[in-house]
């Protein structure tokens, strides 16, 4: 669990107090092919939360964006080689990719360190389907996909998710993102499903010292608490069945808390603890997003895994 500022210069990291950070840090320095983009670019001109700064003779579009968890990235927008390896051990390059240099960052949640890879699969490795696999429509604007959740079941109490996503031009109530570690919800609805929880987690309550987390247990000292608490999300045609690994995070050696909390924010998001041991198929012709229930450690041997999958183009596997 951290809650602390971080500060970049050339991307390089800088702690406001002492914290470990083993994610390894870019130095646009050492990049031959590293280069900002002007602020009279499409690219720059495209982004929603663009400015321009002074520097090196000409004026570089700067960007910030904000997480539904309140954490924030400021910097400069820019252009660098990405280099892939392929399964065959050859290097696959993607030059003037667009990436976000941050100067300025605000981190509220970190899930668990993991020193597992990702993958991008092509072609036929791109079908989701067999056993297992459900469909539900998504509805994309032009940054994030949204979905269509109408209940909840804890045991064998059902809530009803009448929440909505107002200013948004097409069907959907909530975003399913993988960017956002947490599954957030509008008081109402997160007020109505932790008392849920509460009723059937027979666990001593204890709090989370960071104060982000509202609903947490004490482990026995050095063991995991094993939870058989399901959570099944209704979403539109398709049912998905969140287990532990799902639903509640270890926050210290004898903590788990529940890892959906309040957003004040007029938007739900399905964050990517909640798809973890899911194969996730984004089908952006069909306007369909699938689920399928995988065993990652039995299947790749890691113990968790979020797979994203984007059928038109290429598909993008993230390991948590």
């Amino acid at each position: 669990m951290i809650k602390e500022v971080l500060r970049k210069e050339n991307c390089k990291i800088y702690l406001s107090s002492p914290m470990r950070c083993s994610t390894p840090i870019f130095d646009p320095s050492k990049s031959t092919t590293y280069k900002t983009l002007p602020c009279t670019s499409d690219t720059c001109k495209n982004m929603r939360d663009n400015s321009c700064s002074f520097g090196g003779g000409q004026r570089s579009c700067q960007y910030k964006i904000g997480y539904g968890d309140g954490s924030r990235s400021k910097g400069a927008l820019s252009l660098d080689t990405l280099t892939l390896i392929s399964t065959n051990g050859s290097a696959v390059s993607f030059p003037k990719h667009v990436i976000g240099c941050g100067n300025i960052n605000t981190l509220i949640f970190e899930g668990e360190e993991t020193n597992t890879p990702s993958k991008l699969y092509f072609g036929e490795d791109a079908v989701v389907s067999g056993d297992g696999t459900v469909s539900t429509p998504m509805f994309s604007d032009t940054v994030f996909y949204f979905l269509t959740l109408e209940a909840f079941s804890v045991g064998k109490r059902r809530l009803e998710f009448r929440s909505t996503c107002p200013g948004i031009r097409g069907p959907g109530n909530i975003i399913i993102d993988s960017g956002t570690t947490l599954t957030l919800f509008p008081r109402d609805v997160y007020s109505s499903l932790e008392l849920a929880v509460a009723d059937v987690v027979e666990l001593e309550r204890t709090r989370d010292t960071s104060k982000l987390l509202s609903l947490c247990y004490k482990t026995p000292p050095g063991q995991k608490a094993v939870l058989l608490l399901v959570i099944t999300t209704h979403f539109k045609g398709a049912n998905i069945q969140l287990k532990a690994l799902n639903t509640f995070v270890q926050v210290s050696k004898d903590v788990i808390c529940f890892a959906f909390t309040l957003t004040n924010q007029v938007v739900s998001i399905f964050g990517n603890l909640a798809q973890l041991n899911f194969v996730v198929n984004h089908y952006l012709q069909k306007k369909t997003l699938s689920f399928k229930p995988t065993d990652c450690k039995a299947v790749i041997n890691f113990t968790r895994c979020l797979l994203l999958v984007d059928v038109t183009n290429f598909n993008l596997v993230n390991y948590e």
